[in-house]
């Protein structure tokens, strides 16, 4: 009997109360063997900003950033594609859209993941049940994982430069 028999994959859009910058959300990955995480610029409109030039964010000075940890992850994607070719993304067919945050249930990269965890002799499939496929779609990448456990903290306080430097030696060390 196959764990996930219905592939028709739904791509739902998540409201975790943030928001992805589209301009520079400019993420940053730290990982182990047991946690992945994602920290990024949020939103923040600037109010004398009119759209007609290029406005560059400042990760020192900046604030509004996202920590957003997976505990019990089984595997990551990072990288291409960038928001230019979206339409190159295999989701995209199901409304995938740029600096959006999203759920793909009945998963066929968790199914495929599971499929090939079944030849170890001690293999649960259910333990792949409680997984999750989320997508974090950003300017110049996407970060696809299938984990677990997510949590959230917002920092309005400090810059996406402190608080990388403050997970990273939580994580390290």
């Amino acid at each position: 009997m196959e764990l996930f028999p219905n592939r028709n994959q739904i791509l739902k859009e998540l409201d975790l109360g943030i928001k992805i910058d589209s301009g520079a959300p400019c993420p940053v990955i730290l990982s182990d063997e047991h946690k992945v995480i994602l920290i990024f610029n949020l939103y923040s409109p600037v109010p004398t900003w009119d759209g007609t030039s290029v406005y560059v964010r400042d990760n020192n000075d900046d604030r509004g950033v996202a920590c957003v940890q997976f505990s019990h992850y089984t595997q990551v994607k990072y990288g291409w594609p960038n928001d230019e070719v979206i339409a190159g993304h295999r989701y995209h067919r199901l409304g995938l859209l740029p600096y959006r945050i999203y759920e793909v249930e009945n998963s066929d990269w968790l199914a495929e993941l599971e499929k090939g965890n079944s030849v170890h002799q001690y293999h649960d499939k259910t333990r792949f049940m409680d997984g999750k496929h989320y997508i974090f779609y950003f300017h110049d990448s996407c970060l696809e994982i299938i984990s677990r456990e997510i949590s959230i903290e917002v920092h309005n306080t400090d810059s996406l430069n402190d608080i990388a430097r403050q997970k990273a030696i939580e994580l390290y060390g």
